[in-house]
């Protein structure tokens, strides 16, 4: 028996669908889903992602999540979601029940927190915002302006968009969100376009709009003495779901049809074209229209995303903010997801999502958590909703040595245990011709096992029982079947036979 050829001991660079199979660099696979990928260890299957809290009384107007929001009161932080006839839900944060507070507005992006009070525009843009102080939800005071967006500059409360005023920017006096000057040389500002969302550095505001990004920046906010307020364009990109928005660190991240973008204020990064995945992005993108919805948050260094249309699922996914690493994720079916801010002493480090699927019926608020501390606990083998995670990945083109070649034994190192009886199987599949996108089944599986070990299974179909496929080169595909307690593919490895001159015809 000849020794086996490494093919693949390292997935470090994660998913580069656009680039040739044949041509992807050392590290990068062509398609990942539901993996864990880290720097100098195996793929790891994800955690599922569990249950954080569902209302504690049915409903006979609404039918899922909306939105959600998070607010650290010194009393005790909590979980807020708004469900999509509007009422707003609260819980604590080691509550699995979420209680109704009172008719709110279904926001377009998680709600402000100011000064111990939680602010909720409409998304519609046609009242003043909601406040939530803990207790109970009132609307803001008179003067304040109806707006759609808000966020917070400088000890400021800032809200934006009103259907009279698709394009003004109005800025609460410094310390006080009771106190707005609406009239003429009040304290607001114009945009060059239509806002369709905010991002708040410690120096500017970066205002979106659709196709085009601008900032606001000054120490002195308009319509008061010495304003030193200016607005200055940015680059000709846009985002039209301000729920796409985030900020982390010095940052922004956004989305939109195009890619997904990260910016400090100046310049511009493709996080989906520097992860060789825009192309991709574009192309599930093709239809997006106006009833779709991109959802986005960062969550450790990690900016985890879901677009729907509706109530159906697009796309989900992970991308490494740092390491521009992309991942997709199978079941994460979210309208809007916030992270908790760091250093709360009651709320962990966590990323909360309002769940949008039609197979449950409870108006879930999501915890994603758990898809990083899986751990092969078996109450992590399947999301709440009760399908998921379905790992695969889908390799490279190996083709080493030009010529013909028998591939004659597919040997993978992992690790596959089973948390409650499901008896999970490893499958493989191969094919030989990059360009396709059909596969065959090997005649066997890879089993469960209790430690890492490396198994051989003939490459094998059909009637071929003892493996052998002679081609230039070849590509596989792994699935994982059955919910695993934890699985791990260390590395890749074949048995090849290279071909005589006088075979290789």
């Amino acid at each position: 028996m000849a020794k086996p050829t490494l093919l693949q001991d390292d997935f470090s660079l994660g998913m580069k669908h656009d680039l040739p199979r044949e041509q992807l660099p050392k590290g990068s696979v062509w398609a990942l889903t539901d993996w864990l990928v880290k720097n100098d260890a195996p793929l790891q299957r994800r955690g599922a992602w569990s249950l954080q809290n569902v209302p504690s009384a049915t409903s006979t107007t609404a039918h899922y999540m909306a939105g959600v929001g998070f607010a650290q009161f010194t009393a005790g932080s909590k979980v807020v979601s708004f469900d999509d006839a509007g009422v707003l839900w609260a819980a604590s944060v080691t509550s699995a029940s979420s209680s109704s507070v009172g008719a709110a507005f279904v926001p377009a992006a998680p709600p402000v927190f100011y000064r111990q009070k939680l602010y909720v525009p409409d998304v519609n843009a046609s009242a003043v915002p909601k406040v939530y102080d803990g207790s109970t939800v009132a609307a803001m005071t008179a003067s304040a302006p109806s707006a759609a967006l808000g966020c917070v500059y400088k000890d400021h409360l800032v809200l934006a968009r009103s259907t009279a005023n698709t394009n003004r920017m109005w800025f609460s006096s410094g310390g006080d969100p009771t106190g707005w000057v609406t009239s003429a040389s009040g304290q607001y500002l114009d945009t060059t376009y239509p806002i369709q969302g905010l991002g708040a550095l410690r120096n500017m505001i970066i205002v979106f709009s659709e196709g085009y990004t601008e900032r606001v920046r000054g120490d002195i906010i308009p319509g008061v003495s010495g304003s030193d307020f200016v607005k200055e364009p940015l680059f000709p990109v846009g985002c039209s779901d301000p729920a796409s928005i985030c900020v982390t660190d010095d940052y922004v991240v956004f989305a939109n049809a195009s890619g997904i973008y990260l910016t400090d204020g100046s310049s511009i990064a493709d996080l989906t074209d520097q992860s060789s995945n825009k192309q991709y992005w574009q192309e599930l993108m093709a239809s997006y229209a106006a009833a779709w919805t991109i959802a986005g948050a960062v969550y450790n260094g990690q900016y985890v995303f879901s677009v729907m249309n509706g109530a159906t699922l697009i796309t989900c996914g992970v991308l490494d903010i740092r390491r521009r690493v992309f991942t997709q994720l199978s079941n994460v079916k979210a309208t809007m997801m916030v992270a908790t801010p760091t250093g709360i002493l009651d709320a962990p480090a966590a990323l909360f999502f309002a769940v949008r699927d039609s197979s449950v019926s409870t108006r879930p608020v999501g915890n994603a958590t758990t898809m990083w501390t899986q751990a092969g606990n078996s109450a992590y083998r399947q999301d709440y909703v009760g399908t998921g995670p379905a790992p695969v990945v889908e390799t490279a083109y190996y083709q080493g040595r030009e010529g013909l070649k028998r591939w004659k034994n597919l040997y993978v190192r992992y690790l596959q245990t089973d948390a409650a009886t499901d008896n999970p199987l490893l499958r493989a599949y191969f094919q030989t011709d990059p360009a396709s996108t059909s596969y065959s089944t090997l005649n066997q599986a890879y089993p469960e096992n209790t430690a890492t070990s490396l198994v051989r299974l003939p490459i094998a179909a059909g009637g071929n029982a003892y493996g052998g496929q002679r081609s230039n080169g070849i590509a596989f595909k792994l699935v994982g079947e059955s919910y695993s307690g934890d699985l791990r593919i260390n590395s890749l490895q074949a048995e090849i036979e290279i071909q005589e001159p006088s075979k290789q015809s």
